[in-house]
């Protein structure tokens, strides 16, 4: 995405004409296309990342929710011929499972879940996006940069065991940390 959108970027800052212009409306469908890949993408995340929750941290409880609220636009930059990209809003919320079965959306998950649940949520999204990238590198390495810090030692094993299951066969791993205790649990546990 980061390429088409600096294309569109610098095509807009460049000048595109006046809107009844082939120039603007070629344009404009550049950006209605890159909606349509976003859209995809966000989709592929709503519908797979909660799969992939509950499978691997076992959070049957929880939902996650992505939407694409407004793609992205432009507006002219004064009264000029040229127009800047404005970003898209992609809400994310969270549903919490009822006794009755039906899920509800929690009003400040922040504060509504702990760390261990909101870590989670943020992996299984992030673990979601990593199967779908358009190109496989040809460098494979997954960097962890004290990802797990703010979980306690018990989930961190899990994350870390979950980490080396789905991940060690098709890539070389690094995890850096300034956690001593978490350094000799990985080095104990990669032993």
């Amino acid at each position: 995405f980061s390429d088409k959108i600096k294309e569109i970027e610098a095509k807009g800052a460049a000048g595109v004409g006046t809107p009844t212009s082939n120039k603007f409306k070629n344009w404009v469908g550049q950006i209605s296309d890159l909606d349509n890949e976003l859209n995809k993408l966000i989709s592929y995340i709503d519908r797979t990342a909660t799969n992939f929750l509950h499978q691997n941290f076992g959070k049957d409880d929880l939902k996650i929710v992505l939407r694409l609220n407004k793609g992205f636009s432009y507006r002219r930059t004064g009264k000029t011929n040229n127009y800047e990209l404005l970003s898209p809003f992609i809400k994310l919320s969270i549903e919490k499972k009822l006794s009755n079965g039906k899920f509800k959306a929690i009003d400040r998950p922040q504060s509504f879940l702990n760390e261990g649940k909101l870590t989670a949520i943020a992996l299984s999204i992030r673990f979601t996006l990593l199967d779908r990238r358009p190109t496989k590198p040809e460098l494979k390495i997954l960097a962890f940069d004290d990802l797990l810090i703010s979980l306690d030692m018990e989930n961190r094993m899990d994350v870390l065991r979950l980490i080396f299951k789905l991940y060690e066969k098709d890539y070389q791993l690094f995890f850096f940390t300034h956690d001593w205790g978490f350094y000799e649990e990985v080095k104990r546990y990669t032993e």
